[in-house]
């Protein structure tokens, strides 16, 4: 990318990019000086609205970015989060007899506060489909669930693999529902299990260039290119995420040519490790 242009380029990052940005920015050439924030997307998205802009942002949700009415262009996806559920072995889990468990009285669920989290969003989304499943299913999950899932600092804002192995190991609940990306170590020690097709629920995450400065945002331009190229994308893989060309429908937009440049290939799950 040559010689750095200007002072370091200012990145906003969610919270749920917290381990793989740094693998990321690594592909980049040492000569690109990175001022990285992380902070819950809620948070990022009221600093937003208040005029706060970086050169990129990388939210866990991209309705945030299109909801914004911001100066840039229109949002690009840069990966797919999904809802799992992560349980205690006893509690015999399995994606045929999830609802009926989640709907068990004797079954305590927990997940994160909707509005504040992400997680709590999607489970909320999660409880809406079950209803169309089950009428009732809805309100019945709504007053069960906890949503007290927060993490060591007292936030939801970090939700990872040793949180829930804690929360499920010292009896604080038997299901928990969050995203991959914050289960995907768990599988030795709790039952993982994706919802079916009828109560799945995704996250898109996305991206916006902010900066008004040319130079700036061209440099933002490159850093976003590798976001989306194959060698990233498999990091957000390894993360668990989903690879964004393997899980948006093209008619979402305009087409992947409306997000990254021509020769930003999509990812071939073969490619990724």
């Amino acid at each position: 990318m040559g010689e750095t242009a200007g002072p370091s380029l200012r990145i906003m990052a969610s919270c749920v990019f917290r381990l793989a940005i740094r693998s990321i920015t690594s592909l980049l050439p040492a000569s690109d000086s990175l001022a990285i924030e992380i902070a819950p997307s809620h948070v990022l998205a009221q600093r937003l609205v208040g005029g706060e802009f970086p050169d990129l942002a990388l939210l866990g949700d991209i309705a945030l970015l299109e909801n914004l009415s911001l100066p840039c262009e229109p949002a690009r996806p840069v990966a797919t989060d999904r809802l799992m559920v992560a349980a205690r072995p006893e509690i015999g889990l399995t994606e045929r007899n999830l609802l009926d468990r989640l709907l068990d009285e004797r079954v305590r669920v927990m997940t994160c506060e909707a509005g504040r989290h992400a997680t709590g969003d999607l489970a909320l989304r999660l409880f809406d489909r079950a209803e169309a499943l089950r009428p009732g299913a809805a309100g019945q999950l709504r007053r069960k669930s906890r949503q007290t899932l927060l993490a060591r600092n007292g936030t939801a804002a970090i939700l990872g693999p040793r949180r829930v192995m804690d929360v499920l190991g010292a009896g604080e609940a038997d299901v928990v529902l969050a995203t991959r990306s914050a289960l995907r170590t768990l599988s030795a020690v709790a039952t993982l299990v994706a919802p079916g097709p009828e109560l799945e629920v995704r996250l898109d995450c996305g991206m916006a260039l902010l900066s008004p400065d040319p130079v700036r945002r061209a440099r933002a331009q490159r850093v976003a290119d590798v976001v989306i190229a194959p060698e990233a994308q498999a990091v957000f893989v390894r993360h668990g995420f989903d690879a964004v060309w393997d899980c948006m429908p093209m008619d979402r937009h305009a087409g992947r040519e409306a997000w990254g440049r021509a020769d930003s290939a999509p990812v071939n799950k073969a490619d990724v490790p």
